[in-house]
């Protein structure tokens, strides 16, 4: 732990109690238990509503690659600052971090000093990261360790080279509303057409069962030299011991800047 104050002490006395001194005389502060504060001063560009994986945010930043976001943040605490850290990584697949890389992200962690501090950030966007929800974490400790309530935004990012999906057209399954068997195959088969390019792209089926477990079963990642269109033909087997009862299925495609398309199906495992 850092030590902060004056190099004018040149004793302490201890008196019942655990005095601290200071050039201003002894004092008993105690332990140190109260956190330090966080305050976002200003944003650029401004957060506002959006809907990040199908709920409704209030602190959302919207961005386009190649531009900038411009923070304006104070730290605050009763005795001494010591660290903050600045996070962003993605939230692609709403939470379950680790599956995708991405070609944005953010980690920068930086001392600071006193009882207060006031900085400003520049986070740059690279004109070519993923286009897709980022999250955008703000964090501070002083120098006991107590931690600041974190500030917590989403970055919605459209790349400016194409932010255009692709489009899904699928020829089976025919319908969106179907049952299927214990141990038989749902077949997932159609086309994939881009305006740039799917290569690095990829394709993936999810879905949820009765129970709300989510279930990713199928990923499937198109070369680097896909181009504008790509066969989709997958299948799926049904486990034996799958609840039965009504799932929903998601087959989304992304392009080589994250654009993405999707099919939702209603399946009835008997």
């Amino acid at each position: 732990m850092k030590l902060g104050g004056s190099e004018s002490i040149i004793k302490c006395i201890p008196l019942l109690l655990l005095w601290a001194c200071n050039e201003d005389g002894p004092t008993n502060e105690g332990p140190d238990i109260q956190s330090p504060v966080i305050e976002v001063i200003s944003s650029d560009p401004q957060a506002g509503e959006g809907m990040i994986c199908g709920s409704e945010e209030s602190n959302v930043i919207r961005v386009t690659t190649g531009n900038e976001i411009n923070l304006s943040l104070t730290f605050s605490d009763d005795r001494n600052l010591s660290q903050y850290k600045i996070d962003v990584h993605n939230n692609f697949d709403c939470h379950s971090h680790g599956r995708l890389a991405a070609s944005w992200q953010v980690l920068r962690i930086e001392d600071v000093s006193g009882k207060k501090m006031t900085i400003d950030k520049v986070l740059a966007v690279p004109e070519d990261a993923s286009a897709g929800d980022y999250h955008l974490q703000i964090l501070c400790i002083d120098e006991s360790g107590n931690e600041a309530e974190p500030v917590l935004y989403s970055i919605q990012v459209e790349n400016s080279i194409d932010s255009i999906p692709p489009e899904l057209l699928l020829s089976e399954p025919s319908s969106d509303d179907f049952a299927v068997s214990k141990g038989s195959d749902i077949k997932f088969q159609g086309t994939v057409i881009d305006n740039y390019s799917l290569g690095t792209g990829r394709v993936e089926i999810t879905y949820t069962d009765p129970e709300g477990t989510e279930f990713s079963p199928i990923q499937q990642i198109f070369p680097d030299s896909q181009g504008e269109e790509a066969i989709v033909d997958l299948t799926f087997t049904v486990p034996d011991f799958a609840i039965s009862g009504q799932h929903q299925f998601v087959i989304r495609v992304y392009d080589r800047f994250n654009n993405a398309a999707e099919k939702t199906y209603r399946v009835d495992f008997q």
